[in-house]
């Protein structure tokens, strides 16, 4: 009866954790795709303006931002994901270097795409 009870216990506590974490994750990854969306926003809406300067200064800010998140996601998602993110910024960053505004805008589109889902497809 004891070691039943210390089972159910001990069950209970590792359920507990995994929800708690599924939850603590599921949070980090919603607040750290919004921050990236919000980047991408405004990088999108200073090449529609044509104002390179600070689409390219935007750009470099949101590469060092993602530098530091990267390493994170690796642990919660598949780096199949995180490669695709990391190509299309690095094109977006050299589209932006050359003034290609469609190409800039289509590499800017796909990024966001693959950012948005990520939080939908790691939910516990």
């Amino acid at each position: 009866m004891k070691n039943d009870i210390k089972v159910l216990t001990f069950s209970l506590i590792i359920v507990l954790s995994i929800i708690l974490s599924g939850n603590l994750i599921k949070s980090y990854l919603e607040e750290s795709t919004s921050k990236l969306l919000y980047q991408l926003e405004s990088i999108e809406q200073q090449i529609s303006r044509e104002n390179w300067d600070k689409a390219h200064s935007q750009i470099l800010s949101m590469d060092k931002d993602w530098n530091k998140t990267e390493g994170l996601w690796a642990i919660f998602i598949h780096h199949h994901e995180i490669d695709n993110i990391t190509v299309y910024l690095k094109s977006s960053l050299t589209f932006i270097k050359q003034y290609d505004k469609v190409d800039a805008l289509y590499s800017l589109s796909v990024l966001k795409h693959y950012i948005s889902h990520i939080p939908e497809m790691e939910s516990l």
